[in-house]
């Protein structure tokens, strides 16, 4: 099948009719991001499903956002994609389509999505046809699915469990045998049937070979059963195998940014719990531990000395005083008595009856003890000021100089904050501690910052190294972890069953040479059926091997020759096709290995090439096992690829012989001087049969999509 032509209408950034006329080989499009490649690819994707990245979408998001404004009110225009093909000498003709009218600027109404074929025929004739029918002529799903990829992720498709068995089966010549391989069954019950008839000797033996028989028909399902049930785990086991091999030395990787995330979160609590202990709220400390006494000592001993200073000077001039009114009065007796006078602000005779209780002098701040000096000398003039204040208080009028005591008030405030001097002594002790324990913290924030950066770059550099992001390297991870205890079980399943089957398949003989006991012939024709049977199946189960392992060898040769072009001068290994029997079916293992075995881990543009590769070869070969060959369809499939490799790419598409269109976005630039864009000069060194260039027409309103239009080159 050949695309002649695809045409676009009305398909959002197409807007009226966009036709490409595609030639038999290498058809290239090519363009900017953001200018139609993809949606050409997606408009085609509808036309064949009515789908977009397999979900339904919705008409009205379809429709080219210029023609809405464009078309009149009351208008009515059709969105649709149509193909031209032509098969087996005859054109076919498919459209889906639907129609839209403009009701007012702001609101458009759909019809129905209508199918719609016709089909060219030989002799001229033009018949109309079900365009599902049509479908499955021209693109049937099964080939479609291993012809059509949108971006290098729908590549890894061949990485899908049984994906690989389900390609071959489509494209290989074994596939054919499957058919003869039903009709030997039928060959088999009719067989059963004759030696069923001729064996009836008597009735006893004919009732005991029907129970016999019976019992062998349900023993037969039962190991059908259990066979199946065998095959499904075996297959899964081979499944999680692969897996697990496949992703061993990236799952160490995730296991080391497990162990790196843990310590890394350990630090960063550990810095929490450091930085939770640097207290730096000094001016909380300056008054709520009184750390703004710590200048205060200076003050408060300046203070105590002009107190004192004071105190010796209002005595002084009290004494004087005194004198001066016993003098004038003639009392002698009060000049003496003024001479050994206390002062009048000296502690009262309260404080300095609780200073000798308490044996300390609250002047000088020292212990005075019962016995000691310093209690004597207090004890005597304590006397002595007691004598002189209750003499004072026994005159009725006695005249001061200084008849308030603010002095004395002072001194109180002096004895008051006397213990606030000794709670100053520590302050700067207390200021040290603080700052010490505040500076040995941010050491080791600073140490355990240095530690938690240098994981976090081994972090960086395992994941870089993986090419792989965190989250998915850890989902992975979890996968891996999954796996291992999903082959456990399945290895266990897989004992259990085969014990079980093996049992069953012994009952099933002793029921069949039971059966032979009371069932058997002599006659030489159904001898020879029954000998023909077990050859013809031998040799069409032989040959249905022998084609699928033909044809798998061809591929591994096939493949690498086209995987070596498109790496040409770099390193790729070898592709390898590994077969392993599950119960009687074939499994293909894709691995790619080099000189010391498996290669563990390709980066994405080979493994990217090793998928293209192993599809360029399937439809090469499968030119020689069928009538018809189906093109293949590529949306952005080299995004990894570096412009050599992109080039080789091309290249090698330009030799499979089947019908190809490939959209790219490489090869475009943009002019210097004029700023526009332009194709480079390289482009024309692509080995290519028809090229189109897919662009927006210029200029247009970056914030209006009523502006977009893609335009269609061909070049």
């Amino acid at each position: 099948m050949k695309i002649n032509r695809i045409i676009i209408e009305n398909y959002l950034c197409y807007y009226e009719k966009k036709t490409f006329n595609l030639s038999d080989g290498l058809n290239i499009i090519i363009g900017e991001n953001g200018e139609g490649k993809t949606k050409f690819y997606e408009a085609l994707d509808w036309m064949f499903t009515g789908l977009i990245d397999g979900k339904e979408p919705k008409l009205l998001e379809l429709i080219s956002a210029k023609k809405k404004k464009d078309s009149s009110v009351g208008g009515k225009f059709e969105v649709s994609v149509s193909i031209e093909v032509r098969q087996f000498n005859e054109v076919k003709y498919v459209k889906r389509s639907y129609v839209v009218t403009k009701e007012s600027d702001l609101n458009f109404i759909t019809s129905q999505v209508m199918l719609t074929a016709t089909v060219d025929k030989v002799n001229g004739e033009r018949e109309h046809a079900r365009a599902e029918q049509i479908f499955s002529e021209i693109f049937p799903e099964r080939y479609r699915r291993f012809s059509m990829f949108k971006g290098e992720q729908e590549f890894r498709i061949l990485e899908k469990p049984d994906s690989f068995n389900e390609l071959v089966a489509a494209f290989s010549e074994s596939s054919d045998y499957e058919n003869y391989t039903k009709a030997i069954s039928e060959m088999r019950k009719i067989r059963e049937k004759s030696i069923s008839e001729a064996g009836k000797r008597s009735q006893k033996d004919s009732i005991n070979y029907q129970i016999a028989k019976t019992k062998i028909e349900e023993k037969e399902k039962e190991v059908k059963s259990f066979s199946d049930r065998l095959y499904i785990i075996k297959n899964n086991k081979n499944i999680l195998e692969q897996q697990i091999k496949l992703h061993e030395s990236s799952v160490a990787n995730s296991e080391e940014i497990e162990k790196l995330n843990k310590r890394i979160a350990e630090l960063e609590q550990a810095i929490k719990s450091k930085q939770d202990l640097i207290d730096q709220d000094y001016t909380k400390y300056l008054f709520d531990e009184k750390w703004i006494l710590r200048d205060f000592e200076s003050v408060f001993n300046e203070y105590c000395r002009k107190i004192e200073n004071f105190s010796k000077e209002k005595w002084e001039q009290e004494s004087n005083y005194q004198k001066k009114i016993a003098y004038e009065q003639g009392q002698a007796d009060l000049i003496t008595a003024h001479k050994a006078n206390l002062p009048f602000d000296v502690p009262s005779v309260d404080l300095m009856r609780d200073m000798l209780e308490e044996e300390i002098c609250k002047v000088c701040n020292r212990s005075a003890p019962i016995g000691s000096d310093a209690y004597i000398f207090m004890k005597s003039r304590f006397e002595k000021y007691k004598k002189i204040v209750e003499g004072g208080a026994k005159k009725k009028k006695e005249q001061f100089l200084f008849s308030n005591d603010y002095l004395g008030k002072l001194r109180f405030i002096m004895d008051t904050h006397r213990n606030n001097r000794l709670l100053a002594e520590d302050i700067m002790e207390s200021i040290e501690q603080k700052k010490q324990s505040n500076h040995s913290l941010f050491e080791e924030i600073n140490d355990l910052n240095n530690k938690l950066a240098s994981e976090k770059k081994e972090k960086s550099r395992i994941i870089s190294f993986s090419n792989e992001s965190e989250e998915r390297s850890q989902n992975k991870l979890t996968d891996y972890r999954s796996w291992i205890q999903d082959l456990w079980d399945c290895k266990r399943e897989e004992i259990t069953f085969t014990e079980k089957l093996n049992g069953l398949v012994n009952e099933l003989k002793d029921l069949e040479e039971e059966a032979t006991r009371y069932n058997t012939t002599k006659d030489p024709i159904l001898v020879k059926a029954r000998d023909l049977y077990d050859t013809i199946s031998k040799i069409f189960n032989d040959t249905k091997e022998r084609k699928f392992d033909d044809f798998i060898e061809k591929l591994q040769r096939e493949t690498n020759e086209i995987f070596g072009k498109i790496n040409l001068d770099a390193f790729k290994g070898y592709i390898k096709f590994e077969k392993k029997l599950i119960g009687t079916k074939a499994n293909i293992n894709v691995l790619l290995i080099e000189d010391n075995g498996i290669f563990e881990n390709p980066n994405d543009s080979l493994k990217t090439s090793m998928h293209i590769s192993i599809l360029f070869a399937i439809s090469k070969l499968a030119k020689e096992f069928s009538s018809d060959d189906y093109p293949m369809i590529f949306d952005a499939p080299t995004s990894t690829f570096g412009e050599l490799k992109t080039t080789n790419f091309l290249n090698v598409l330009n030799e499979v012989g089947n019908q190809k269109i490939l959209l790219i976005k490489d090869f475009i630039t943009r002019d210097l001087k004029n700023g526009n864009l332009t194709i480079k000069n390289e482009f024309r060194n692509i080995k290519r049969d028809k090229a189109f260039w897919v662009k927006l027409q210029r200029p247009f309103d970056e914030h209006n999509l009523s502006t977009i239009n893609t335009e269609v080159v061909e070049l």
